[in-house]
């Protein structure tokens, strides 16, 4: 309901053109200040629900790449374990030693050493012989 204030007409001068004045309605404005409050109280809930959905989706993205650096990870850790068995492997040690210039040892050059003996250091100099650069 639109309500019209205007001032009171003096009879006595006639009537004259007055200006209209509106009074302020508050109820339109409570009514869109209750209507704002009450999308606000049931957007938050949602707003929450989408923001943890965000995150939970930011964390599985995550962790799938952590799983597949893992995966990556413990595949080169196979193929290095691989790797060093091929190196360490008895016949590739026999073939690859005559090559550097290394020879079974003489059987007169081998002392045996049983443990907490100390073999004697005329034994010892015997056995090592010439002392040959570079050792």
């Amino acid at each position: 309901m639109i309500r019209f204030a205007t001032p009171p007409v003096d009879r006595a001068s006639g009537w004259r053109n007055q200006s209209l004045v509106r009074e302020r309605d508050g109820r339109r404005a409570r009514f869109l200040g209750r209507a704002l409050v009450c999308m606000v109280m049931l957007g938050a809930p949602i707003g929450v629900y989408v923001y943890q959905q965000m995150l939970y989706s930011r964390v599985q993205y995550d962790i799938d790449a952590l799983r597949k650096t893992h995966d990556r990870f413990v595949q080169a850790e196979m193929h290095l374990r691989e790797h060093r068995a091929r190196l360490e492997s008895l016949a590739r040690v026999e073939s690859v030693a005559p090559t550097l210039g290394l020879a079974p040892p003489v059987p007169e050059k081998v002392l045996v050493v049983e443990v907490g003996q100390t073999p004697s250091r005329n034994l010892m100099a015997r056995v090592e012989g010439p002392h040959v650069p570079g050792r």
